[in-house]
């Protein structure tokens, strides 16, 4: 006869449930620090370019106080890139203007995964994008009130297409103001469709009516979610072109400069 298993290593009903919430708890934390770990490294790499030309990784700026050396009232862009990485030319834009650009590095994560085939313009491929985009504003928004030279009060957030998306998702307040290039507010993933901006941030949007790269998220424009925001912006121009960055550059400067007076 084979007697039942016994010895102190055997869980009872109230151990095994311990079991299942300990491990959960475990793989929680775990799921937390590759977070942490990937907003981080997308805030630590970030490209910081000056007007002057001047470039290095956000810690290497703050470690050299390259943010004490600015003017008093310097504007500064956070830029959120695209699913394919640094878009060169809007940083350039950006900094051509005079303003400091902080181009987050989302492509410097450990994890990273490109949500977008660039020849096929496939997008998609990689579901956690839009929640990792928002792990790391969240991250460099609680860091760059620390650094200093930054004043708050001369910051704007940019994105582009992904990163269009990750800043109509952002419901912080701490920007000056906010500008959506390449993006309509609309997609099928409905947890990221619409704006989360709160009501007083303005916000600038531009996307033409036949976005080439929009046409898997419904296209349209930002015109309707931001009905109840004070100061808004919206330019819906003909064609199909996804960046016009440079066409309507005029009128994102002009209301980048009106907002951080």
């Amino acid at each position: 006869m084979i007697e039942p298993l016994k010895g102190p290593w055997m869980l009872s009903a109230g151990n095994i449930w311990r079991f299942i919430v300990g491990a959960a708890i475990a793989i929680s934390a775990s799921s937390r620090a590759v977070a942490d770990d990937g907003a981080r490294a997308a805030y630590d790499k970030a490209w910081v370019l000056f007007p002057t030309g001047h470039s290095l990784f956000m810690e290497d700026a703050i470690k050299a106080r390259s943010f004490t050396k600015l003017n008093p009232n310097q504007i500064i862009v956070v830029y959120m890139h695209g699913c394919a990485g640094i878009h060169k030319p809007d940083m350039e834009q950006i900094a051509k203007a005079g303003f400091v650009a902080i181009g987050l590095r989302s492509n410097a994560r450990p994890d990273w995964k490109s949500d977008c085939d660039p020849k096929t313009k496939q997008v998609g491929m990689n579901p956690r994008a839009s929640s990792n985009r928002q792990q790391e504003l969240r991250y460099a928004f609680d860091n760059l009130p620390k650094v200093p030279g930054i004043k708050m009060n001369k910051v704007v957030l940019m994105g582009h297409s992904e990163g269009g998306k990750a800043v109509a998702n952002y419901p912080g307040t701490e920007e000056r103001a906010a500008i959506i290039t390449g993006w309509g507010c609309r997609t099928k993933d409905s947890y990221f469709n619409g704006t989360r901006i709160p009501t007083g941030v303005p916000v600038f949007n531009v996307v033409t009516q036949k976005d080439d790269w929009l046409f898997f998220n419904n296209g349209g424009n930002c015109a309707d979610v931001l009905r109840n925001h004070r100061i808004k912006e919206v330019l819906y121009p003909e064609g199909t072109e996804h960046w016009v960055n440079d066409k309507y550059w005029p009128q994102i400067e002009a209301f980048i400069r009106a907002n951080t007076r």
